[in-house]
């Protein structure tokens, strides 16, 4: 009797753990995944000759990031192996709460329905879209949930412009834990707990008629994290008013580095103003940069007599890399400063506008 219940605490501790979203991240900081990263075609062929690789490190964690505690992922890219990569804008932003993971999430569903309003686009869809219609933490995984049972993670109604036409909108993002499967990479054998999450697009006619379907499948293993993810190309003909091609793209781990990489650490730590993109511009132009620590960040453009032409950040953000646009239709061609103030930390960068 006394092995039974022994047994039968031991089932339930193994049988806990494996429920809880924190053994599915590494324990602390300075882990490095390393990502192959396919364009799929409209059959979801992998392209090979547009693949490209993406490196993204555990950073840090943020006590207090929008009311929650939060793991830092930073993201870089390069289109090889041998070539330098490059900061991607944003970070990723994870808190883990007993059996859910919870990501912050920003959205626009306007920007979402209009960037497939034409017939040619071949876009592929970004879960972090960098709008802030909607932000917030929203349970995106929940490692308890009832094999194929679904949850809703998020709802946004909203009057949207899609072809000319003023229509309500929907966006809805909706979970299901799948049947846990064993996978192989090139970095290894993993056990994983599988989900899809299924994006949905509606406008408001008769009821609300589904534009299209976006679904991610994601691969989660023992500290580990993501060793795939797979989003399939989609054909679609909204309200039928021509073919939209949303290209997929399919992810795979290839390599890590386990904890203790002081140099992600160190690069973190760096606050860094990046060249604007393309240089020179007409009429936007992309500025990056990283703060190392969370604070009120100050970013503006300046003419060439030093008069303030406009304010593109004034807000508090968390330590990672972010991007911004300026969208200079409205001002002449010349030469611009952009200045970016972090607590002591100021830098300052020339563009050109060239119309």
């Amino acid at each position: 009797m006394k092995n039974l219940v022994v047994l039968l605490l031991l089932f339930f501790c193994i049988s806990s753990y494996a429920q809880d979203a924190s053994a599915y991240f590494p324990a602390v900081p300075g882990y490095t995944w390393n990502y192959k990263i396919f364009r799929l075609d409209s059959a979801n062929n992998k392209n090979d000759s547009m693949a490209y690789y993406r490196v993204d490190s555990f950073a840090v964690t943020q006590q207090n990031y929008r009311g929650k505690s939060a793991h830092v992922i930073v993201s870089m890219a390069s289109h090889s192996l041998t070539t330098p990569l490059i900061p991607l804008p944003d970070s990723t932003f994870i808190s883990l709460e007993g059996s859910d993971a919870y990501i912050y999430y920003k959205l626009n569903i306007d920007s979402l329905i209009s960037s497939f309003s034409s017939s040619s686009s071949s876009k592929m869809l970004s879960k972090k879209l960098n709008t802030n219609d909607e932000e917030g933490w929203f349970s995106f995984y929940k490692f308890a949930q009832t094999e194929n049972q679904s949850y809703q993670i998020l709802i946004l109604d909203k009057t949207v412009n899609y072809k000319g036409l003023q229509l309500q909108g929907r966006f809805e993002a909706v979970g299901t834990r799948l049947t846990d499967q064993n996978i192989q990479t090139d970095a290894g054998n993993f056990n994983c707990k599988k989900f899809v999450v299924d994006y949905n697009v509606s406008v408001q006619l008769i009821g609300y008629n589904k534009l299209f379907t976006i679904s991610d499948t994601v691969w989660f293993a023992a500290n580990q994290w993501i060793v795939q993810d797979i989003i399939p190309s989609v054909i679609a003909n909204p309200l039928g008013l021509g073919e939209i091609i949303i290209r997929g793209s399919e992810k795979i781990l290839i390599s890590q580095t386990p904890t203790g990489n002081n140099d992600i650490q160190a690069k973190v730590n760096e606050f860094k103003l990046y060249q604007n993109y393309p240089n020179p511009f007409n009429p936007s132009t992309k500025i990056g940069f990283r703060i190392s620590d969370f604070g009120l960040i100050n970013l503006k453009i300046y003419d060439v007599l030093g008069r303030e032409v406009t304010t593109l950040v004034n807000e508090e953000k968390p330590a990672g890399t972010f991007e911004v646009t300026w969208n200079a239709v409205n001002v002449p061609s010349g030469v611009y400063f952009y200045q970016l103030k972090a607590g002591s930390y100021t830098a300052t960068k020339k563009l050109l506008l060239l119309k």
